[in-house]
C-alpha cells in the first residue's frame, strides 16, 4: 500500500495548531500517573541529572545543574516563540523584507534547530509560499510549563557528524543508549558473560552524550493559514469549441 505525502498545510497545522489531517486537535501524551509511575519518572530524571554531573564535572562545579527545572521552565517559552517568530517570517509571501526572511531562515537551522525539524519546516514554508499561502502565528499567553521528563542519550552527538553505519537504541531505565550493530550482538550475547557485557555498556556510557528534555507547554495562541483557491477545472467543450451546456439538476 502506498503511503500518501502529507501536503502543506497539514504540516503547517501539525506543527502550530497540532491538529491531524481531519483538523482535530492532538492532544500530548499525558504525563505520568499514579505515584509509582511518577516514581519512575523522578528516579529516571535524578540519574539523568546524575550522569550529566559526572561526565560534564566543569559544568556541574559552576552550578549549571542545580536548577535545571528551573531553567527549562523559564526557557521554554523562550524557545517556543523564537520558534513561532521565525516561522512566521519565513512564511511571509515573496514581496516581503528579504532581509527579515533571509534572517529568520538563518535562525531555523542548526545549531539553533533540530536538523531534521529544519529541513521539513524549510520544506514546508518554499511549498507555502510557492503556492501564494499566507501565514500567521501569535502567541498570546503561556498559561502552564511542565517539566515532563529528562533523560539522555548516550553514544548520540549533536556535533554535526554523520553516522552512516546501521544503530540501535537501547532504553535502559529510561535513558537510551545508542550502539553499532556489533555492539548490540555483543551485548545480547550470554555466551560473552557478563564482564564483556558491561565493557560494551561502559564504552558506550563514557561515549558522548545528549541530554535531553521533554516540556508540555500550555499556549494561548492565534494563528492563520490562508492559502488561494485553486483555478476552478476548465469548461468541457465539443469538436466545434463551444461550451456544452450544463447538465438539469
Amino acid at each position: 500500500k502506498r503511503l500518501r505525502t502529507a501536503t502543506a498545510e497539514e504540516v503547517w497545522r501539525r506543527l502550530v495548531n497540532r491538529a491531524d489531517e481531519s483538523g482535530l486537535f492532538l492532544r500530548p501524551l499525558p504525563p505520568p500517573q499514579g505515584f509509582f509511575a511518577q516514581l519512575l519518572a523522578w528516579a529516571e530524571k535524578r540519574l539523568a541529572l546524575h550522569h550529566a554531573t559526572q561526565v560534564c564535572p566543569s559544568a556541574a562545579a559552576e552550578g549549571r545543574f542545580e536548577h535545571l527545572e528551573r531553567d527549562l521552565v523559564e526557557a521554554a517559552p523562550q524557545c517556543l516563540r523564537f520558534l513561532a517568530e521565525g516561522l512566521e517570517a519565513m512564511a511571509q509571501p515573496d514581496h516581503a523584507g528579504e532581509a527579515e526572511v533571509h534572517g529568520a531562515t538563518a535562525s531555523l537551522a542548526p545549531p539553533f534547530l533540530d536538523s531534521a525539524l529544519a529541513e521539513q519546516i524549510g520544506a514546508t514554508v518554499a511549498a507555502l509560499r510557492e503556492k501564494g499561502c499566507r501565514a500567521q502565528w501569535r502567541l498570546d499567553e503561556v498559561k502552564d510549563v511542565e517539566v515532563q521528563r529528562v533523560f539522555v542519550i548516550m553514544g548520540g552527538s549533536r556535533c554535526g557528524t554523520v553516522a552512516r553505519d546501521p544503530k540501535d537504541i537501547l532504553c535502559i531505565f529510561g535513558q537510551q543508549l545508542v550502539l553499532t550493530r556489533e555492539q548490540t550482538k555483543e551485548l545480547l550475547n550470554r555466551r560473552n558473560g557478563l564482564q564483556n557485557r558491561m565493557e560494551v555498556l561502559q564504552d558506550v556510557v563514557c561515549h558522548d552524550s545528549v541530554l535531553v528534555a521533554d516540556v508540555a507547554l500550555s499556549v494561548a495562541q492565534h494563528s492563520e493559514l490562508m492559502c488561494p483557491r485553486d483555478d476552478p477545472p476548465p469548461s468541457e467543450t465539443d469538436t466545434e469549441g463551444a461550451p456544452r451546456p450544463a447538465a438539469d439538476s
